[in-house]
């Protein structure tokens, strides 16, 4: 039996379609687990309930109940990630202290998940656990904070653009600096993931935020205020801008491609748009928390849902880039349109146009983040 979140699945319903069943049974054979994990997994067995902490609208409808009936296990799947910041801040103290918070995988994005890993409070994992990473794309497999994916697997990749309402715009967006068009005062926000908002900001400002200084976040920083003082800037928002944006508050947005794909099936007046800038890429990551108390079901998802198969269904609801590789051939069978999406299969084009945030030690990222945050009033 499974406690899927049932706010969650109706905001999902409410905001896309249905996907369609049938993906759901592959990839969960072949386990080569050490000891008891190993026998658990070859009679179908795991200990439960899985604890399972994602970001919003990040799933497939299907997903989480056929491995719950595959494995015959309770899965508490909860949708609470609201921004990384957030998230660290509800799990720190007790990993500080030792204990698992109380989850088995959580979803952070990359820089999140690397201070994770450089604090010791994730799991590490074999490949002979998760047999089905071998799907896992080619150019996702060695990030520098994790370079053999010993504590993380990727979830999805993300696109940062710029979402609008054409029908309130009453004209097409080309640039990161249309945000800051007086036409729109009082209907533009921010995300309040720095990174997020201040690698756009930055690129509007001729900054590639890869390469980014302390001089020019300053200034990214200063711009920023001014829009905020100045009324044009209505609102910093987490994982939850898409209810304003639909609702017509907002105009003009920071935003998250695979949402705006969800949200026009809703509401076709809104555009997403790659900026002539460029956009900012990064990377959410399944990780499974020190001490977890169900580590042998968390790495039964993880092998489960890199099945090609199973997570073409996932992208079908997600719409972001997939890390599993051979998910294309799955998803034209659900949704032929979908696989033609160069937001979810990116051309050269479109990745030679994206962009990371510079890398930061601990003392500037928190000495950056302070600067950010004082935008947003936190």
């Amino acid at each position: 039996m499974s406690l899927f979140n049932k706010r969650g699945l109706t905001r999902r319903d409410a905001l896309k379609s249905a996907i369609a069943t049938g993906a759901a049974f592959a990839g969960a054979t072949g386990f080569d687990l050490a000891g008891a994990m190993r026998q658990a997994h070859a009679e179908g067995k795991l200990s439960g309930p899985l604890k399972i902490s994602n970001w919003p609208l990040y799933i497939a409808k299907d997903t989480v109940p056929n491995f719950a009936k595959k494995f015959g296990i309770e899965v508490n799947y909860v949708e609470d990630i609201n921004d990384n910041e957030s998230l660290f801040g509800k799990i720190a103290p007790m990993l500080r202290a030792g204990h698992n918070p109380d989850r088995d995988i959580i979803v952070p994005t990359d820089y999140m998940a690397a201070r994770f890993v450089r604090q010791k409070w994730v799991e590490k994992f074999t490949k002979a656990d998760v047999p089905n990473a071998k799907n896992l794309e080619p150019s996702l497999a060695h990030p520098d904070w994790d370079p053999e994916r010993e504590h993380s697997l990727p979830w999805a990749t993300v696109f940062t653009g710029i979402a609008y309402n054409i029908k309130l715009t009453k004209r097409e967006l080309t640039s990161v600096n249309d945000l800051f068009d007086p036409a729109f005062k009082g209907h533009v926000s921010l995300l309040s993931q720095m990174r997020d908002t201040m690698s756009l900001v930055m690129l509007g400002m001729g900054v590639d935020p890869s390469r980014a200084t302390k001089k020019d976040f300053e200034a990214a920083v200063a711009k920023v205020k001014a829009e905020v003082a100045s009324g044009q800037i209505r609102q910093f928002f987490g994982n939850d801008y898409g209810a304003a944006l639909s609702r017509g508050d907002i105009w003009v947005a920071i935003a998250w491609s695979g949402d705006v794909v969800q949200l026009q099936k809703d509401n076709p007046d809104l555009r997403f748009l790659v900026p002539k800038e460029g956009i900012y890429r990064s990377v959410d990551n399944m990780m499974i928390p020190i001490k977890a108390a169900h580590k042998d079901a968390a790495l039964a998802w993880m092998n489960y849902v890199y099945d090609p198969e199973v997570y073409a269904a996932i992208t079908a609801s997600i719409n972001y880039v997939p890390p599993v590789a051979g998910t294309k051939p799955f998803l034209e069978k659900l949704d032929a349109g979908l696989a033609k999406s160069p937001l979810i299969y990116p051309t050269a084009e479109t990745l030679a146009r994206t962009h990371e945030f510079v890398k930061l030690n601990n003392a500037d990222d928190k000495e950056w983040n302070t600067l950010f945050q004082s935008l947003i009033g936190h």
